[in-house]
């Protein structure tokens, strides 16, 4: 059976308008006016809708809140992947997982491939250094403590000051066994 937690995540993404919105931001930010320009066939009413749904859902974070002629105008961006907390990860079931996993590289996919399509593609960062899949062989313990060194490590990267240089990133990290974990010996 597949929880709650599981329908929320896939119902999030799959469906037609909101696959267009993430799409339509993945280079760039964009107020509703913008993303309604791109998509006249969709009415502000159901454009709204699906933007609070995308927003709730974590798929999308406004990026900026400003007043323009009196009217609060917002900037989306796509987020970061949500995480699941501690109490989601200890109900979570398989198709929990499978799901979440969908739902994380289905927005990599498509910014990916924005990625490889446009002229980012070709400037200064060639495939062989933005793709990486590697395998290493670890406990639990060295695995922790690795995930946590790469985030302290990019968060640091972040926080650093800002200039015209810098570009954002999009950094994915999947980590789990290539193997069932052999019973304990007695």
């Amino acid at each position: 059976m597949v929880t709650k937690m599981a329908r929320k995540a896939g119902d999030l993404i799959i469906h037609p308008v909101r696959i267009r919105i993430l799409s339509a931001l993945h280079q760039e930010t964009l107020t509703t006016a913008e993303i309604h320009a791109r998509f006249p066939d969709v009415s502000l009413r159901t454009l709204y809708r699906h933007l609070e749904e995308l927003v709730v859902g974590g798929a999308l974070e406004v990026a900026e809140t400003r007043r323009v002629r009196g009217a609060v105008e917002q900037r989306f961006r796509l987020a970061r992947p949500p995480l699941l907390s501690a109490e989601d990860r200890q109900r979570a079931v398989p198709q929990d997982w499978q799901r979440f996993f969908t739902l994380i590289t289905s927005l990599l996919n498509a910014e990916f491939a924005t990625f490889v399509h446009t002229r980012h593609g070709s400037e200064g960062l060639s495939l062989t250094n933005a793709v990486r899949l590697s395998e290493v062989v670890a406990t639990p313990e060295q695995i922790d403590t690795l995930v946590k060194d790469l985030t302290t490590r990019a968060d640091q990267v972040v926080g650093e000051t800002t200039d015209s240089a810098r570009v954002r990133y999009r950094i994915g990290l999947f980590v789990f066994p290539l193997e069932p974990s052999l019973p304990e010996e007695r």
